[in-house]
């Protein structure tokens, strides 16, 4: 006899009845219905009765987790603690838990294995957080209904993503308020990126932000990077010979804090006062804790803000899948460091 039975037979009532109430499943809308619900619920928890709570879920079709997935391919995703954490507060606020896949390309382009990626994730949704979309898998994420939202991901509809073109602009601007005109834009992976057979949306974006800029004012757009080759060291060299050449710039807008610690190096190489004779502004995410070393101004990613909308939208995906959502578009703040100072030359 199993435990339901037990129950059943000491309340005086049906297995069916008591199966009932302690899945959820019935309506209790009058008193009487109240009553006896509690009275089973409390003989449940006297008797040690634990629903299997996959057998529940395959029978409701839920199974109360998000799934998020990532690529094999580091260059593919990214996931800081702040973000990770984030997704998590978001979820507990709706008693969900998450559950964490890789996947590599052939299954998550493949026919076969998407359809029934929620049964084999044991999950209702998916945040995907995978930053060159292959098409064939967002077709078929669309083509099945699968709940998904694309995190940090550049799309029209299901995305949630940063403004980075607009921060561009804000930080490019807030250098020329300070009387900046010789302005470079600097990434030191520009080409490397390349090699993985895609570009985070945000590297034209920032760079096109600056580019924008610059040009309203009546100057050329420049820019140093590192070789078509994507090999690294030769950023340095390249913005060495830039730093150290006449009408060098006065300040650098960096893709990266990668490239304002480059550029501090650089600068102190040639005796250049940071920001006395070079500013610089660049963008971190809020996970980066090196503000702790130094106070560098710059523009700060809104990564909890954007893995929290991104919750946000799962859920009211997960309840109309056939429906597209407009991409939520998060902005950045600026942070006025010790890196930008009125230009003296």
């Amino acid at each position: 006899m199993s435990k339901l039975d037990d129950i059943a037979k000491v309340a005086g009532v049906s297995r069916h009845t008591v199966a009932r109430i302690l899945s959820g499943k019935r309506q209790e809308k009058w008193a009487s219905k109240q009553e006896q619900g509690d009275r089973i619920r409390r003989l449940a928890e006297e008797m040690g009765y634990r629903p299997n709570a996959s057998a529940r879920a395959l029978v409701l079709g839920k199974f109360g987790c998000i799934g998020l997935l990532h690529s094999t391919k580091d260059t593919q995703s990214y996931l800081s603690p702040v973000m990770l954490s984030a997704i998590d507060d978001g979820l507990v606020k709706h008693d969900l838990h998450l559950s964490i896949a890789r996947l590599d390309d052939s299954k998550l382009t493949s026919v076969e294995y998407v359809p029934k990626i929620l049964r084999e994730w044991l999950c209702d949704g998916l945040i995907i957080n995978y930053h060159g979309v292959p098409p064939k898998m967002k077709k078929l994420i669309t083509d099945f209904k699968i709940p998904a939202v694309w995190l940090n991901c550049k799309l029209e509809h299901d995305a949630v993503f940063t403004d980075d073109f607009a921060a561009a602009v804000q930080a490019t601007e807030f250098l020329a308020e300070n009387g900046h005109r010789r302005i470079v834009y600097a990434d030191a992976s520009y080409f490397r990126s390349r090699r993985g057979g895609h570009q985070h949306y945000n590297k034209s974006a920032r760079k096109d932000g600056y580019s924008e800029v610059v040009t309203k004012l009546g100057q050329q757009p420049m820019f140093v990077y590192d070789d078509e080759k994507g090999v690294a060291h030769h950023f340095i060299n390249n913005l060495r010979k830039l730093l150290s050449g006449e009408n060098r710039p006065t300040a650098v807008v960096a893709y990266s804090r990668i490239e304002i610690r480059a550029t501090r190096i650089v600068a102190a190489e040639l005796g250049l006062k940071i920001p006395q004779d070079l500013s610089i502004i660049g963008f971190r995410g809020e996970s980066d804790l090196t503000p702790m070393i130094w106070d560098d101004t710059v523009m700060m990613g809104p990564e909890r803000e954007m893995c929290m909308e991104s919750v946000e939208m799962l859920i009211r995906k997960i309840a109309r899948p056939q429906v597209e959502f407009p991409s939520k578009i998060i902005p950045f703040s600026i942070h006025n460091g010790d890196t930008v100072a009125v230009c003296r030359g």
